[in-house]
């Protein structure tokens, strides 16, 4: 995917349950103890690769995964650690 390219489109029905799925990933929306969506991205062996904010829609919680997949694919690393 090219930074310029949109993100594929996911019907709310999918992203309810699963979003993306890959031998690379798989996002997951829940829902929290205080009814806030938030998302949570898995490796291929089960481990939890990164959790998001907590968001009042639904619809804010798939936007947010599409703006990771989005901005992550062309993303710099920088070393700060110094």
């Amino acid at each position: 995917m090219s930074l310029n390219s949109n993100p594929p489109y996911y019907p709310s029905s999918l992203l309810s349950t699963v979003l993306m799925t890959s031998n690379k990933g798989t996002f997951k929306i829940r829902k929290a103890s205080n009814r806030q969506y938030y998302w949570l991205l898995f490796a291929s062996n089960g481990e939890i690769l990164c959790a998001s904010e907590t968001y009042y829609t639904k619809q804010s919680a798939e936007n947010g995964i599409r703006s990771c997949i989005e901005h992550a694919m062309n993303a710099k690393i920088i070393d700060e650690s110094y």
